[in-house]
């Protein structure tokens, strides 16, 4: 698929997907797969229809909420976003990207003090320090890069 994709044929990796999907329906990996393109060539009403299958699929999973959160920046619903990055962070504070991304959709809407607050947080977890210098217990298998 990523060849698919990588040469620009759009519409016939987005068919594969959806007859992959078709064959596996709580598989959602083709689903993020077909998110990527969706973003791509800036369809995000389908990409947050993406990032809503995956949700219903594993609601537990943050990757549903990210994908979600993504086109939901597409479609200019910066506190739409802001709110579902925060559902991420409160699943897996040890992601950094998390907040990194809470502090971009917070300085697009102009709330400076908001950002830098996440922001620091970002940064602490980063480092394995919390904002009161204590070490966080995060977990290192985490994907904080």
């Amino acid at each position: 698929m990523f060849v698919i994709r990588g040469i620009g044929r759009y519409e016939e990796g987005l068919a594969a997907l959806d007859k992959a999907q078709a064959l596996n329906p709580t598989a959602i990996h083709y689903l993020v797969q077909a998110e990527i393109i969706q973003r791509q060539t800036g369809d995000f009403k389908a990409a947050l229809a993406s990032g809503e299958k995956i949700i219903a699929i594993e609601p537990s999973n943050p990757e549903g909420y990210v994908i979600a959160a993504r086109a939901l920046i597409g479609l200019k619903d910066l506190k739409g976003a802001e709110a579902a990055f925060l559902k991420v962070t409160r699943m897996e504070p040890g992601y950094a990207d998390g907040w990194v991304n809470v502090g971009r959709a917070r300085l697009t809407e102009g709330n400076l003090a908001g950002a830098e607050e996440v922001l620091r947080r970002a940064l602490a977890v980063r480092a394995g320090i919390a904002p009161d210098g204590l070490a966080l217990d995060v977990d290192p298998g985490l994907p904080v890069a």
